[in-house]
């Protein structure tokens, strides 16, 4: 989770899970790395790391830009879907 899409993070990619930020655009170099890498990536989410505050349990469509809060795989109907468009 970050607010920005900065290039020195570009080091972190191969361990990383998934990409959330705030801004940016998924034609940006990092974005491009982490597609490159593997790691979903969503950009553009408004407030992210506000809202999703460390330990929180996401599900990430990198395909979609979708952030789902909690695990999907077996997830309780209650848990709230956020989908953000990507910038683009």
């Amino acid at each position: 989770m970050v607010r920005s899409l900065d290039p020195a993070l570009a080091s972190l990619l191969p361990g990383l899970a998934g990409l959330v930020a705030e801004t940016g655009s998924a034609l940006s170099h990092l974005a491009v790395l982490a597609r490159e890498c593997r790691v979903p990536t969503a950009v553009g989410v408004p407030g992210a790391v506000d809202r999703f505050p460390d330990g929180t349990s996401l599900t990430l469509d990198g395909g979609t830009g979708e952030v789902t809060v909690g695990d999907t795989l077996g997830a309780a109907p209650e848990l709230a879907s956020i989908r953000e468009e990507s910038a683009a």
